[in-house]
C-alpha cells in the first residue's frame, strides 16, 4: 500500500467488481513465490516496475502497466500477444497516472518507447521556465487537471516552489521535475530527470541521454549510467549493460563516439545480467558492482627507459596497473 499505484488498484477493483488481492513482501522479494502467487490467484491485471517484471515468469495477464521508470521493446515482446501492454506514467503529485502509451500489438516498437499522452481530465505542458516549448524541444513536464494534488503536507516552502498557479488554465500546475518532449504523433517520450544532470569535468551531462543513446545500440536491452568516483579520486560516468549476447564493449564505444561528444561516453562500462532493483522496483544504484578498468589488449611490455617512465605516468594518472 505505500507503493502509490496501489490507490489506482484499489479504485479499479471497487468501479469495475474486480477482485483485490493483496500479496505480502516477503512475497514480492522472492521473484519465484511471486510467479506462483500471480498463477495461483488468478491474476489478470497488475502494474509492476520494468525491472521487476523483466525478472518475472508470469502470465495470463489480461492487462499490463508499467510505470516508475523506462519501458524497452524487450517488456513489450515479453507480454506477448495475448496481453494489452500500457506503459504509463505519473508522480504521486498527480494521483498516481498522468498519462499513458498503449502498444497495438502489430506495429513497430519506437525505441524510446513513449510515455503516451495525457490521461482523461489532465493537462500535459512542456516547460523551459514559464515559456512553452515546442514539439520535439526539451523542457520539464508540467501537469494540470483534476489529479493534481493541492501541495505538500506541513512543506510551504516546497509545496509554492512545484504548486504554482496554471497559467494556462484553472488550479495549479505541478512541476514534475522530469524530462519529456512532445513527439509530432502527440506522444510524451520521457528524457530522465533534470535533477539526474551531473557535472563532470565542467560538462553538464544528462544521465537519461547517455542511457537513451546506449538502448540504441543493437543487442542492449536496458542500460544504467550513474556517477561514481574512479580509482583517481574523479568523477566519472559508469555504464551498466544488459544484453542476451555477449556485449563488445568497445563496439559499444566506437558507437556513442559517433552520436555522443566524448565527454558523454562512459569512462567505465560493464555488462550485466539484469538491473538491481530495490524493494519499490526501481534501480539501486548502490547494489550495482564496482567496474575496474582493464585492457582488452594483450599486454605489451616497455621496450626501453623512456617507455617506463611514461607507462609509470600514464599508471598513476588512470590509476590502473
Amino acid at each position: 500500500y505505500i507503493f502509490d499505484a496501489s490507490v489506482w488498484e484499489m479504485t479499479l477493483s471497487l468501479l469495475l467488481g474486480a477482485k483485490l488481492t493483496l500479496v505480502s513482501q516477503e512475497v514480492l522479494t522472492d521473484v519465484n513465490r511471486f510467479n506462483a502467487f500471480i498463477q495461483k490467484n488468478g491474476i489478470t491485471l497488475t502494474l509492476l516496475p520494468p525491472q521487476y517484471y523483466l525478472q518475472t515468469d508470469i502470465s495470463g495477464l489480461r492487462v499490463l502497466t508499467t510505470g516508475g521508470s523506462a519501458s524497452n521493446a524487450e517488456m513489450i515482446e515479453k507480454a506477448g500477444n495475448g496481453t494489452r501492454y500500457i506503459n504509463a506514467y505519473g508522480p504521486t503529485e498527480n494521483t498516481v497516472l498522468a498519462t499513458g502509451w498503449e502498444y497495438d500489438g502489430e506495429s513497430a516498437i519506437p525505441n524510446p518507447v513513449p510515455i503516451g499522452k495525457p490521461t482523461s481530465n489532465t493537462q500535459i505542458y512542456m516547460m523551459d521556465g514559464m515559456k512553452l516549448c515546442g514539439i520535439g524541444v526539451p523542457g520539464e513536464l508540467c501537469i494540470a487537471g483534476s489529479g493534481v494534488a493541492k501541495g505538500y503536507l506541513n512543506l510551504p516552502a516546497l509545496t509554492a516552489e512545484k504548486f504554482i498557479d496554471n497559467p494556462y488554465g484553472e488550479g495549479k500546475l505541478y512541476r514534475s521535475g522530469d524530462l519529456a518532449k512532445w513527439l509530432p504523433d502527440g506522444n510524451i517520450a520521457y528524457l530522465g530527470r533534470m535533477d539526474d544532470q551531473v557535472k563532470i569535468r565542467g560538462f553538464r551531462i544528462e544521465l537519461g541521454e547517455v542511457e537513451h543513446a546506449l538502448r540504441q545500440v543493437e543487442g542492449i536491452q536496458d542500460a544504467a549510467v550513474i556517477v561514481r568516483e574512479a580509482q583517481d579520486g574523479e568523477k566519472a560516468l559508469f555504464a551498466y549493460l544488459i544484453s542476451k549476447d555477449q556485449v563488445q564493449l568497445q563496439a559499444v564505444r566506437r558507437e556513442l563516439e559517433e552520436v555522443l561528444p566524448a565527454y558523454m561516453v562512459p569512462a567505465y562500462m560493464m555488462q550485466i545480467e539484469q538491473l538491481p532493483v530495490t524493494r519499490s522496483g526501481k534501480l539501486d544504484q548502490q547494489a550495482l558492482p564496482e567496474i575496474v578498468a582493464v585492457s582488452g589488449k594483450e599486454y605489451t611490455a616497455p621496450k626501453n627507459e623512456l617507455e617506463e617512465q611514461l607507462c609509470s605516468i600514464f599508471s598513476e594518472v588512470l590509476g590502473v596497473e
